[in-house]
C-alpha cells in the first residue's frame, strides 16, 4: 500500500514535525521524530545494498510487482520507527489511558503494515522481523541522543543541527523514494541523494552568510 511507503512514511514525518514544532514551539520534539526515522531509513536503505536479498518469486507477489532488495522491509522499517517515535515522544505528556491507547495504535499499525507486506508477496518474514527491530533499535538510540545534544547546544548550533537532520531526511527519502521506483543501483541513489544535500547546504550557507 502506497500509504505505507518510504516516500509516503517521509510526507507523515514532516507533517508530524511541523505539528509538533507548532504545537511546542520548540525544535526538540520534531527533530527527535525526524532523526529517528531518517536514521531508521538510513540504516535500512544500507542493509539492502549490503544484504541484496531478492524479492519473493514473482508468482507469489499478489497486484504488485516488486523486484528491488527485499531485506529489511522499508515500508515496515518507515512506519515502525515513525509510529514508535511519535508514540514516544506524545507519551511523556500523556495520562495513563491515554498513554496505552497511543501505544495499543503503534502497534497495530506495525502489525498491520507487516501483514500487508506479507499478504501481498512481496517481503520474507525475516524481512519485515529485521525492519521492526531497526525501527525500535532507531528509536532506543537516536530519541535520547538527540535530547541530549539538542538541550546543551546553543541556540546557533540547534540551528545546524537541524538543518544537518533535514539534508539526512532529504538523502533518506530519495534512496528509498527511487527503491520504491524499482531502482536497486545503490551508486545512482547515492548520486541522487548527494545532489539534493548539496543543493539544501548551498541554500543554507547563502542564508547563513546573509544573517551572519
Amino acid at each position: 500500500m502506497q500509504v505505507f511507503s518510504p516516500f509516503a512514511v517521509a510526507v507523515w514525518t514532516a507533517l508530524a514535525a511541523i505539528i509538533l514544532l507548532v504545537r511546542d514551539a520548540s525544535v526538540l520534539r520534531a527533530v527527535m521524530l525526524v532523526a529517528t526515522v531518517a536514521s531508521a531509513g538510513a540504516l535500512c536503505a544500507t542493509l539492502k545494498v549490503l544484504v541484496a536479498r531478492p524479492r519473493p518469486p514473482v508468482t507469489d507477489q499478489v497486484g504488485v510487482l516488486e523486484t528491488t532488495y527485499s531485506f529489511p522491509s522499508g515500508h515496515v522499517a518507515g512506519t515502525a520507527a515513525l509510529v514508535v517515535a511519535a508514540a514516544s515522544l506524545v507519551a511523556r505528556s500523556a495520562g495513563g489511558g491515554a498513554r496505552t491507547a497511543l501505544w495499543v495504535c503503534a502497534v497495530v499499525a506495525v502489525v498491520f503494515v507487516c501483514a500487508t507486506r506479507l499478504y501481498l508477496g512481496v517481503q520474507w518474514m525475516s524481512d519485515v522481523v529485521a525492519a521492526v527491530v531497526v525501527a525500535c533499535a532507531a528509536t532506543l538510540l537516536v530519541l535520547p541522543i538527540v535530547e541530549l545534544a539538542v538541550a546543551k547546544w546553543s541556540s546557533r548550533r540547534r540551528s545546524v543541527l537541524v538543518v544537518a537532520i533535514l539534508l539526512v531526511l532529504s538523502a533518506v527519502a530519495v534512496i528509498l523514494a527511487v527503491d520504491g521506483d524499482g531502482m536497486s543501483d545503490g551508486a545512482s541513489a547515492a548520486r541522487q541523494a548527494g545532489h539534493l544535500a548539496g543543493v539544501w547546504a548551498t541554500e543554507y550557507a547563502e542564508w547563513f552568510s546573509a544573517h551572519h
